[in-house]
């Protein structure tokens, strides 16, 4: 059984100038080989990776869940970062009030997050011995883009050793 041929619906046809010197017309149907010639391509600018050319990004924020603290001084968590770390801003709280805070401005791929103690934090640590805070640190590379990270750390107050006077022998 022979089957019935399709019908043409539309037909595009595009005319060309007849002359000697005819170049491809740009727009018109792109069907028919008149389509614009595309865009050129860009190369990105290449610069030498030593150079500070990396977006530094922040690969890792530690915060550890305990943190001894001596001298007023809590070493919380560490950093590490594809370049520069740059700007790293701590805050610790107890409820709404403040009870630490930490600036670090960090040269390298590396750095250890230092919390130093506000004259609340001390008072409230010297109570218990132990405190359950929440730690906020705020990573800002050069170029990149604010990192926040949380977590509840136990502050615990270190007990120095008990030095022992000399005796005079006289």
């Amino acid at each position: 059984m022979p089957t019935k041929p399709k019908r043409l619906v539309t037909l595009r046809l595009t005319i060309l100038p007849d002359s000697g010197d005819a170049q491809p017309v740009s727009g018109g149907n792109p069907n028919c080989g008149a389509a614009p010639p595309p865009p050129p391509a860009v190369t990105p600018a290449v610069t030498p990776v030593g150079a500070g050319s990396v977006v530094a990004g922040v690969k890792l924020v530690k915060l550890f869940r305990r943190a001894w603290v001596r001298r007023a001084r809590a070493r919380v968590g560490r950093i590490v970062c594809t370049g520069r770390c740059g700007q790293v801003k701590l805050v610790a709280k107890k409820g709404r009030r403040v009870i630490g805070r930490g600036r670090v401005s960090a040269k390298g791929p590396k750095a250890g997050l230092l919390l130093r103690l506000t004259k609340r934090g001390k008072r409230l640590l010297a109570k218990k011995r132990r405190l359950k805070a929440k730690v906020t640190v705020w990573v800002t590379p050069p170029g990149g883009r604010t990192v926040r990270r949380q977590r509840a750390v136990l502050l615990i107050q270190k007990v120095g050793r008990k030095r022992h006077q000399r005796v005079d022998p006289s």
